[in-house]
């Protein structure tokens, strides 16, 4: 703890600089004792929000009921954007191979933005929310859209090598998989009681 010494004015309260015998605003004669200030203790950060969280492993049966959800949600989503894009082929080309391109690629753009448009907005998406579950970086805190757009191309790794990635589900103590490792992220569920 360092100590410094301040001198006040017993009468008036001014700071005083250096050793006086009299107030130089109100002539007030001194007795000086220096007083002391303790110095503030250092700022702790407070941990990340969700932190308390991380020990929190999201249960096996949640993960997969959402993941079963959401692909429902984001099938019925692509054919909504299929459907819009063949209506707006129709009115603006009458039709053609040019329709189902447009159609194609709203139903790519729409799969494949799905996941890391959630998960950049609020760690959640519509599945995983509904059963409690959230995304968050490994150290707890939210996910960006960089680290989102990540873990959704990892996952397609994950899937590509016979499902191989998402076996951290059942072996991993933490149940991180290979897209959530890659990308540096984690599924926590909620708080155990």
């Amino acid at each position: 703890m360092a100590i410094r010494q301040l001198h006040y004015c017993t009468q008036c309260g001014i700071p005083l600089i250096g050793q006086v015998n009299f107030c130089p605003g109100c002539g007030h004669r001194l007795h000086l004792a220096p007083t002391v200030i303790p110095r503030r203790p250092p700022l702790r950060m407070a941990p990340p929000p969700g932190a308390a969280q991380l020990d929190a492993k999201a249960p096996i049966e949640r993960r997969l009921a959402a993941a079963a959800l959401d692909l429902l949600l984001a099938g019925i989503a692509a054919l909504v954007a299929w459907g819009l894009g063949a209506e707006v082929s129709v009115i603006v080309s009458a039709g053609g191979h040019h329709g189902s391109l447009l159609a194609g690629s709203l139903v790519v753009l729409v799969l494949a933005g799905y996941q890391p448009l959630f998960w950049a907005r609020s760690g959640r998406t519509p599945g995983m929310q509904l059963l409690g579950l959230r995304l968050v970086s490994a150290d707890g805190t939210p996910v960006g859209p960089g680290r989102a757009v990540v873990r959704a191309g990892a996952m397609v790794l994950s899937a590509l090598a016979l499902g191989l990635g998402f076996a951290g589900i059942w072996r991993d103590p933490t149940g991180r998989t290979w897209h959530d490792r890659l990308a540096g992220t984690m599924v926590i569920g909620p708080p155990q009681p």
